[in-house]
């Protein structure tokens, strides 16, 4: 029988919960736990400016999906709306030769996209993002450190640096 990859990381998971309950060790679980948490699908649903107390100064509507793997893996594609317009040019993928740098840049700032290998930390509630590929190609091999925190079916990350003052509203896709 083909056990599917979830369940098999889930009974994975629950004999090491045990073995390191018996054994009494606490690092390696405390991070199982927290990648477990994580594992999944992710609806995007806003991206927030927040001040310095973390509260919500302004909100955007945004659409796109987070997926944390149970073997470490993570990919993100989120785009804040509303989404820039720009010439619509029938003759396909070319078209972006149609647009001008400012709409470019727009649609760029307004869309980011990643791939890579993610840690979680519960004691910290941190996530590390291991960037192999990224939209912006500076950003390929970059650590993104974002602070999590899970609410039933909503996830919140923002970064860990303080003079960035975002954060990103998930749902837990069902």
């Amino acid at each position: 029988m083909n056990v599917p990859s979830f369940v098999k990381f889930r009974k994975q998971f629950t004999l090491m919960t045990l073995l390191c309950t018996a054994a009494g060790c606490t690092s390696n679980h405390q991070a199982g736990r927290a990648a477990y948490s994580l594992v999944g699908t992710w609806s995007a649903q806003a991206e927030e400016t927040v001040d310095s107390a973390g509260r919500t100064v302004s909100s955007n509507p945004a659409t796109g999906l987070l997926v944390y793997t149970p073997e470490g893996r993570v990919a993100v594609q989120i785009v804040v709306l509303p989404r820039p317009v720009v010439p619509v040019v029938p003759e396909g993928p070319g078209s972006v030769n149609e647009w001008d740098a400012g709409q470019v840049r727009n649609v760029i700032e307004k869309y980011d996209a990643y791939f890579g290998t993610y840690e979680a930390d519960e004691v910290n509630h941190t996530v590390t993002h291991h960037v192999q590929g990224e939209l912006r190609p500076n950003l390929d091999g970059a650590a993104f450190r974002r602070r999590y925190q899970i609410d039933g079916d909503r996830l919140t990350l923002r970064s860990t640096d303080p003079r960035e003052t975002w954060r990103v509203v998930w749902k837990r896709v069902r």
